[in-house]
């Protein structure tokens, strides 16, 4: 991926990529690496930072619940009760069976 993007950079601005290179010093690729690896470890720990934020409780859960609209409520109200309903029917004709 890195490649690409720095190949597209070159191309961009019609410089020879093996030109660039022969001209890039030791301590320049250092540098470049050392870069790289920290804007990688940034990401991974915003990656990880947004997933963790997205974690839910059932607290969260209870706290969602009650900012819903009475609409909202009533629905899943009536969601929770066609699901209960089947279940139950579901029960009846086993024991029936």
């Amino acid at each position: 991926m890195i490649d690409l993007f720095v190949k597209d950079v070159f191309t961009k601005n019609k410089t020879d990529l093996e030109k660039a290179k022969s001209n890039i010093s030791d301590d320049q690729r250092e540098s470049l690496k050392e870069s790289l690896h920290n804007l990688q470890t940034q990401v991974e720990s915003f990656i990880n930072d947004k997933n963790a934020s997205k974690t839910i409780t059932e607290d969260d859960a209870e706290k969602e619940n009650e900012t819903l609209s009475p609409l909202r409520k009533k629905l899943m109200e009536k969601t929770e009760a066609e699901t209960n309903d089947s279940t139950e029917d579901s029960l009846q004709e086993e024991n029936e069976e």
